[in-house]
């Protein structure tokens, strides 16, 4: 019978190792905010076992701050209206976070 690796990387980020994280990637240039993204997308996704809730986190939160950078401002016309790159079924409902 085959066992199971034994993985406890449950660990969390703290609310300020969030906040930390998303005010540097809030400094960055939108292209490289979409580099992290996809870097840490592929991370999760192509795992044989569950992500941990570390790498959940940081995923969720890089997703936010796209979506901040790309939703336009109330009135001005701006921004990129193309979201489907961001509208991933696993993360539609985590916006509401």
């Amino acid at each position: 019978m085959a066992r199971r690796r034994q993985d406890t990387s449950n660990d969390t980020l703290t609310k300020a190792q969030l906040a930390a994280m998303r005010k540097e990637l809030e400094s960055q240039e939108r292209y490289k905010v979409e580099i992290a993204y996809k870097a840490c997308h592929n991370a999760a996704a192509y795992r044989s076992r569950l992500p941990s809730p570390a790498l959940i986190q940081e995923l969720v939160t890089i997703w936010k701050v796209l979506r901040k950078v790309e939703s336009p401002a109330e009135g001005s016309g701006e921004g990129v209206t193309n979201l489907g790159a961001l509208r991933d079924p696993l993360f539609v409902k985590l916006n509401t976070l």
